[in-house]
């Protein structure tokens, strides 16, 4: 009776789950060539530098809304130029911009965005513009990192620096593509 019960759990636990990665793959795969508001003139640019959100060809857009986990996305910025260089290497014109949502930023988390250092663009988006502009995009965090192309159309979903396949999806779906 015991090992039938076991069973029967591990048999639910399985479909359970692929029926939750059918349902993200459909919403991934619904977003592919959707185009992305991105109203700068709306948000607040936290960092000057060089780096100008219109210039590059494709960019990687990460969306930090209030639900994400502040400490750990200001501690993977650092690893996004070794990313974006693996990158350049294939397509001379790519860049990352960011948007942090909420109508407050704690102290600390304001002087990480405001580095000087960080040369790539950073906006703060205190009143949810990218939101209600953008309601195709999901809340899942899996959803928060998009790499578009120059008319800010969606070609491809995840994060390179925390997934692995997604990079080498990244670099291959860039070398593909026609331009230079």
């Amino acid at each position: 009776m015991f090992r039938t019960f076991r069973l029967l759990y591990v048999l639910f636990f399985l479909v359970s789950c692929s029926n939750q990665n059918q349902t993200i793959n459909e919403e991934i795969r619904s977003v592919y060539g959707e185009i992305v508001e991105i109203p700068v003139t709306e948000m607040i640019r936290m960092n000057e530098n060089k780096s100008n959100f219109n210039h590059c060809k494709y960019h990687f857009l990460v969306y930090q809304d209030e639900e994400s986990c502040s400490d750990c996305a200001l501690s993977h910025y650092s690893e996004w130029e070794e990313v974006l260089s693996d990158f350049l290497q294939i397509k001379e014109s790519v860049d990352l911009t960011i948007i942090w949502e909420g109508n407050h930023l704690e102290e600390d988390i304001r002087e990480g965005l405001c580095s000087t250092d960080y040369s790539r663009c950073i906006y703060w988006d205190s009143t949810y513009i990218f939101k209600k502009r953008n309601p195709k995009l999901s809340c899942h965090s899996y959803m928060h990192t998009l790499l578009l192309d120059s008319l800010n159309q969606i070609i491809l979903v995840g994060n390179p620096i925390l997934n692995p396949r997604i990079r080498q999806l990244a670099l291959k779906r860039l070398e593909n593509r026609n331009d230079k």
